[in-house]
Order: structure tokens, then sequence, then C-alpha cells
């Protein structure tokens, strides 16, 4: 379905019975990397997906800030008559529950935040390559796999997960408005006003979003738990998927 949020469409699903828990993706994703999990975890839950803007189907404006990814997160909320939310972000989509649990701490029931981190200048990816200026002499192929082999522990569950197929892959000016979307922010100082129960989830292998860093916003959320996938990088939901199911569903249940 499509929703009017803040101006603009954003592509939703909703799938199963029960309290509502809220899937967000990362950046360069969308909603179709949830299809496992969802029908997991729509055995207990209503479970909503959706395509965040400058993603997937939904509208892709020229520029956004992450605070409209917010604001476009309550507004699916409100249009599927949801008042309080469960959410769980991954990566940049762990940035946008943040946000959110910060501006409106009363919707945000319980939130889990997989390869978090509470701060950043630019986008992890970003980050990434700055940290790697010599892997520019790479094509395009090359610093794909360069990437693959650093930033995944468990590359061959990885590959056979199908999630590296993007059907929906965006143009370079698309994925520049969306890296751009992330940077600059800092919930440090914010996290001690979180309402909402909250799980943390790195991997331990994970180069973009470290386990120091998941470990730092469970210690400055109130009564954080804090779970380290032991086998995983950067996507421990594929990585060790049911070890990660285990894990989100005993927190959310």
């Amino acid at each position: 379905m499509m929703i009017d949020a803040n101006g603009i469409n954003i592509s939703a699903d909703v799938c199963g019975e029960g309290e509502p828990v809220v899937l967000i993706h990362g950046l360069g994703g969308n909603k179709t990397r949830f299809c496992d999990l969802a029908k997991e975890l729509s055995k207990n839950f209503t479970v909503i997906t959706y395509d965040c803007r400058g993603h997937g189907l939904s509208d892709k404006p020229e520029s956004y800030k992450l605070g409209d990814h917010a604001d476009d997160l309550f507004a699916v909320a409100d249009r599927l008559g949801f008042d309080k939310i469960s959410v769980l972000g991954i990566s940049a989509g762990s940035y946008i529950a943040q946000a959110a649990a910060i501006k409106n701490a009363r919707r945000i029931e319980k939130m889990v935040l997989v390869v978090s981190r509470a701060r950043g200048d630019v986008s992890s990816t970003d980050r990434f390559w700055k940290a790697h200026p010599e892997e520019d002499r790479f094509d395009a192929k090359k610093r794909e796999e360069f990437f693959f082999k650093k930033v995944f522990h468990n590359i061959d569950a990885i590959k056979t997960s199908g999630i590296l197929e993007d059907d929906a892959p965006l143009t370079e000016k698309q994925a520049k408005a969306a890296s751009d979307a992330l940077s600059g922010f800092d919930f440090r100082n914010e996290l001690r006003n979180v309402k909402a129960k909250t799980l943390v989830i790195s991997g331990k292998y994970d180069i973009l979003n470290t386990a120091e860093e998941g470990r730092e916003i469970a210690k400055l959320i109130p009564g954080a738990k804090y779970a380290e996938m032991e086998n995983s990088g950067h996507f421990p939901q594929y990585e060790e998927p049911e070890m990660f199911l285990e894990t989100v569903r005993n927190f959310l249940i």
C-alpha cells in the first residue's frame, strides 16, 4: 500500500496480528530485506515494513534529513491506526529508531537497535571508504568484493541469503541523498531520555558499526540490554538467522 506521509508517498506492507512492530531497513535497502523476519514475527505481532523515503518504491526527494525519517515513521503508524509501536531498526534504520524514540518517547514501547551507533559525521559506508582510500583504484566489482569481505563475517551465509540481489537499486544521485541524510547526528546526550525498553544487538566482527559502538548505546539508554552475535559482521540477521530471530522474539514477547 502507499501511505501519504509528510507530503510524500511511502510504500508499506502489513502482515500478522497482535501488537504492532515496525521494521526499519538500512541505507540503500528496502522493505524486501525483511521478508523472512516479517514472516516469522507475524506469528506473534502485526508487522509493518516500509520503504524509507528515498528508497525502494517510496518517493525519492532530492534531499532530506534524519528527522524526516523519524517523522515518516510516526506518519506510517498514524495512518495504520497505531498510537504506540515497537520498532526494530537495522544500521541506518536504528538511527531512525533512536531519533524517533528521542523525539516522542511515549510512542515507542520497545526498541531493537541492530548494528547501531549513537553518533556519526557521515554514513557508515562513507566512513568505511574514507578509511580505505587506496581501494579507489579498484573497479566496481573488485570494490564490492573488498567491501563484502571486510564487512561480513559469514560471507557464505550472506551470498546464499539472496540479500545481495538488489531489485530496486538507487541511482548515484539517490544514493548520495540517502547517505547525506545520515550525516552529522549525535544522540549521546539525549539517549538518557529514551523510555522504550531497549535491546541493542551488535555483530562481533562488524567494522561498519562496531560492537564497541553498540555497547556505548546500551550504556546510555536506561535499562537497555545488549546482545552480541558471536559469528556475525554487519548483517547478523542473515549471518546467524536462527540466533538472531530467537534473540529478537524473546525480547519482544
